[in-house]
C-alpha cells in the first residue's frame, strides 16, 4: 500500500484505498496510478462518476477533504468501469 505525498486537510496520513469525503458530504477512494510519472498525477480520487480526480486538489483550502475510516463506498472498484483519466 502506498503512502500519498501530502497530508490530508486535517494534517492526517492519506494511503491509497483510502476514502476521504469533503465537507458536502461527498466521498471518493484514493487511487495510485502507477503508469504516471509525477505525484501530482499518480494520486487520483475515484468518486464513481467516470473519471480520476487529482488528489492534490481535494485536499487543499478549496477542497478540505479529509479521511474517512470504517466507511464502504457504494460499489467497489471492482464493480465499477475503469475511470477514464484527466
Amino acid at each position: 500500500m502506498n503512502k500519498a505525498p501530502w497530508p490530508d486537510f486535517s494534517g492526517r496520513d492519506i494511503n491509497e484505498g483510502d476514502v476521504i469525503e469533503h465537507q458536502s458530504g461527498e466521498r471518493g477512494s484514493v487511487v495510485y496510478l502507477t503508469t504516471e510519472k509525477e505525484p501530482e498525477d499518480q494520486w487520483r480520487v475515484d468518486y464513481g462518476e467516470g473519471s480520476l480526480s487529482r488528489l492534490c486538489l481535494q485536499i487543499g483550502e478549496k477542497g478540505q477533504a479529509v479521511v474517512v475510516h470504517n466507511v464502504e463506498l457504494s460499489g467497489t472498484a471492482s464493480s465499477r468501469r475503469i475511470p477514464e483519466v484527466f
